[in-house]
């Protein structure tokens, strides 16, 4: 490694500790604005948290983020096309825009919001290149329409217990920069790694007890960064289908799996409760950061040596799929997942 390349990797180490502490000194002062202006979630019986809590700390990490997309979209044209950084910018503004309202007013439909996610999809969507110009490719845009949407909304059913999204979040964004770097994609990968600096400077705030919580901000700008960023690690060769949806296994099965019980059993599906697995574990355990804790550790033990089996040996891609899935059903049996006596 020479002289210059040194310097580069030194500057990228500086701006990632900077990112870093203006998000965690952007928290404090939306902690401080919230109390001012009364933005709180407050507590009730469904909710996971003891005392009112500033819910836009969002807002800091995500403003950040779209400040790395662009600098390195204007400076490092090697990083990233610009298809997909408009499609990152776009996709992630839409949804952040009227979740923020939805934040501060607490004012907007479900099917407002639920057009947002459909409309971010669409346009990353074109925007990535998938055009439907016939039968096969329209069914190609809809049902991926349909897993980025789902996506966004997964998330932001999963962001109930402190620091859980956020290190979800940074979990997958690494396993992403990981394979972008033995792909060769190493800018790419640097670039994934930068957006992670913003995260951690808000999760050392929110990870329990928190002072701050995302929001819907947050949470919904973190499903779209992601359900995005693995269509472009998809369309780079970096990942493939198979090995991108293990990354998303956890999140993925404990949402999807308590709608799927709550719609069955003729529940309100999209009413507040607190029947997710995470949530049931969080008040048997009286801990939110051991949940996070465990999350991380079946992550890193089984959801990433799954997803790498299925990147090395894609023929047997939809094995590796189930056998990662299948751990966290098994769990939301055995603790009600989804079930009114979970509540």
């Amino acid at each position: 490694m020479d002289a210059s390349e040194l310097m580069k990797y030194l500057f990228l180490l500086i701006s990632f500790l900077t990112f870093t502490l203006v998000s965690y000194l952007g928290c404090e002062y939306l902690i401080y604005f919230s109390h001012k202006h009364s933005i709180l979630d407050e507590k009730t019986q469904r909710s996971s948290h003891s005392q009112p809590t500033p819910r836009i700390g969002g807002i800091s990490f995500s403003l950040l983020i779209l400040l790395v997309l662009s600098l390195f979209f204007l400076f490092d044209g090697s990083a990233i096309s610009k298809n997909h950084f408009l499609a990152l910018l776009l996709a992630t503004s839409i949804v952040a825009l009227v979740s923020i309202v939805d934040d501060v007013r607490k004012g907007i439909s479900r099917v407002v919001r639920l057009c947002a996610h459909l409309l971010a999809g669409a346009l990353a969507l074109l925007l990535a290149g998938l055009i439907p110009s016939n039968i096969y490719l329209l069914l190609m845009f809809a049902i991926s329409l349909f897993a980025i949407a789902w996506f966004i909304n997964l998330f932001n059913f999963m962001d109930g217990i402190d620091g859980i999204a956020a290190s979800e979040a940074i979990f997958i964004i690494c396993c992403c920069a990981g394979f972008s770097f033995f792909s060769d994609k190493t800018h790419w990968a640097l670039l994934q790694l930068m957006t992670l600096a913003p995260i951690l400077g808000f999760m050392v705030i929110n990870w329990q007890p928190a002072k701050i919580f995302m929001g819907d901000i947050g949470s919904t700008f973190l499903g779209t960064l992601i359900a995005i960023s693995l269509l472009i690690n998809i369309q780079l060769g970096v990942l493939n289908l198979w090995s991108a949806i293990i990354l998303t296994s956890t999140f993925l099965t404990d949402a999807s799996w308590t709608l799927l019980v709550r719609l069955i059993s003729g529940q309100q599906w999209h009413k507040p409760h607190r029947s997710h697995l995470y949530q049931i574990l969080s008040r048997k355990w009286s801990s939110h950061s051991r949940v996070c804790i465990w999350n991380l550790i079946v992550n890193v033990l089984w959801v990433l040596p799954m997803s790498i089996a299925a990147s090395l040996f894609p023929g047997y891609g939809q094995v590796f799929t189930i056998f990662a899935l299948l751990p966290i059903p098994i769990l939301c049996i055995m603790h009600r997942s989804g079930q009114t006596t979970s509540n």
